[in-house]
């Protein structure tokens, strides 16, 4: 069973109970209840099937109403994954007064969630042409089991596509496509009679930069010299000398991402060891730099030209190339 979570009610409908989950049920008492101090039960009409889930104490079974109410732990069974929602209506019952209170309610797949959504790490560069393809899974809230429900994708008012799931869940995947640099709160809903709203949402935020951030919002710089200052050439590494590779991020445009600084080129023969060669840095998010040592050992090697290339986490394409 799913950990505890109370059953919901609309201001006009029943109340909710999933299948799989273990709900409390409570009834509040009053200042001036009559039924404090008496014994109360859950019971149903005799004359309708027996209620769908078990409960402790269990039904039949009176416990004392108290100041400050009642309580019943309820476990609904695990159902099928396209299991019709079960109508149902419940009594509570005390001993001593009449008639019974009664309760309507619903078993169901009523509480939804969306998992293992994808497509949004990334930026997306409108100057590239680039798109995200986002995808994700439709599953009951309390067994994570797949549900058959439609969904669809929605931002602001316009609807962007359906999102019908398939046995295991996955919705149709979206394929959006930025024309400006901004931020695009791109929701997935499914109807779900558990919330207020009459839908379970889930919020996939989409990122969109006019123009590449390398060398507009993030530079780079060699030895205090900006990248641009020395590209035709390329950085000079001095023989038995250290350089400095630095990634200059002012407004923040990396941060929580991983920069990692990679070589095609047979460094060891030039004599250039770079201690963080192919480890991905994180970028904390108060970080506004980021270094790499670029080493050039006194002998033994031959004179020639290398190339680095610097890739980040949140980029599709490798961020910038150097010759050095």
């Amino acid at each position: 069973m799913a950990q505890n979570q109370d059953p919901k009610a609309t201001a006009t409908g029943p109340l909710y109970f999933c299948y799989g989950a273990e709900h409390t049920f409570a009834i509040k008492a009053e200042a001036d209840s009559p039924w404090i101090n008496q014994g109360v039960k859950l019971d149903r009409d005799p004359n309708l099937p027996a209620l769908p889930f078990t409960s402790i104490p269990a039904a039949n079974t009176y416990q004392p109403f108290g100041e400050a109410g009642v309580t019943w732990t309820v476990n609904c069974p695990r159902a099928a994954s396209d299991a019709a929602a079960q109508p149902f209506q419940m009594w509570v019952q005390t001993e001593f007064t009449s008639p019974a209170y009664k309760i309507s309610g619903s078993s169901g797949h009523h509480r939804l969630k969306f998992l293992d959504i994808t497509g949004n790490e990334q930026f997306v560069v409108v100057e590239y042409d680039e798109e995200a393809t986002l995808k994700a899974r439709e599953v009951s809230y309390y067994t994570d089991q797949p549900v058959p429900f439609p969904a669809k994708w929605v931002l602001g008012n316009q609807q962007l596509g359906p999102a019908i799931p398939d046995s295991n869940g996955a919705v149709t995947p979206l394929v959006f496509k930025p024309v400006e640099g901004r931020s695009y709160p791109i929701i997935l809903e499914v109807p779900s009679l558990y919330y207020e709203t009459g839908y379970a949402r889930v919020e996939i935020p989409v990122t969109a930069l006019d123009v590449t951030p390398w060398n507009n919002m993030a530079t780079l710089q060699i030895n205090g010299k900006a990248v641009p200052e020395v590209v035709d050439i390329g950085p000079i590494c001095t023989r038995g000398k250290s350089n400095t590779l630095k990634l200059v991020n002012p407004n923040w445009i990396f941060a929580n991402s991983i920069l990692t600084l990679k070589s095609s080129s047979d460094l060891a023969a030039l004599g250039i060891t770079v201690p963080d060669l192919n480890i991905g840095k994180p970028v904390p998010s108060n970080e506004t730099e980021t270094d790499w040592l670029i080493n050039s050992t006194p002998t033994a090697a031959k004179s020639g030209f290398f190339t680095l290339e610097l890739a980040c986490s949140r980029l599709k394409k490798i961020g910038t190339s150097m010759l050095g």
